[in-house]
């Protein structure tokens, strides 16, 4: 997940592990990598940045520390509800700066997006949230301005 500048964070957990990531960083050197062990699939049902500097996080699940870097660097921290961590409440896609497309279900979590300024557009999924993916699990950002 880029968080801006030349700053990548990655998933450390079923996916990837401490090779993985080392592996990224040699083959990106002006990229700095930063390792985040999770328990999930994947760390995007964790955390997605919703705007410049603002972050989605289900922070019972993210180390601490993770979480203090974040604040360090900046980072408004927006945090979800985690009994939505189930449907998916920090899998949102971010269209824009602020601007997000989100799961109707996930009510507790929009509402504090929408309470932080960001823009949610709702769109029900609940067969889609059932597989175990979200919205941003359907797309694949390669650039970003």
């Amino acid at each position: 997940i880029h968080l801006g500048d030349n700053t990548v964070i990655v998933g450390i957990g079923e996916r990837t592990n401490q090779a993985g990531l080392e592996k990224l960083q040699s083959l990106f050197s002006n990229f700095n990598f930063i390792g985040v062990e999770h328990p999930e699939l994947h760390l995007d049902v964790l955390l997605t940045m919703v705007g410049d500097k603002i972050i989605l996080a289900d922070v019972t699940k993210l180390p601490k520390d993770f979480i203090n870097f974040l604040s360090r660097m900046g980072i408004e921290i927006i945090v979800a509800d985690p009994t939505e961590q189930h449907s998916l409440g920090c899998n949102v896609f971010a269209i824009e700066n602020k601007k997000v497309i989100a799961a109707a279900e996930n009510r507790i979590t929009n509402e504090r997006l929408k309470q932080h300024g960001i823009e949610v557009i709702e769109v029900s999924m609940p067969n889609l949230i059932k597989k175990g993916g979200g919205q941003r699990c359907m797309t694949c950002p390669t650039n970003r301005d």
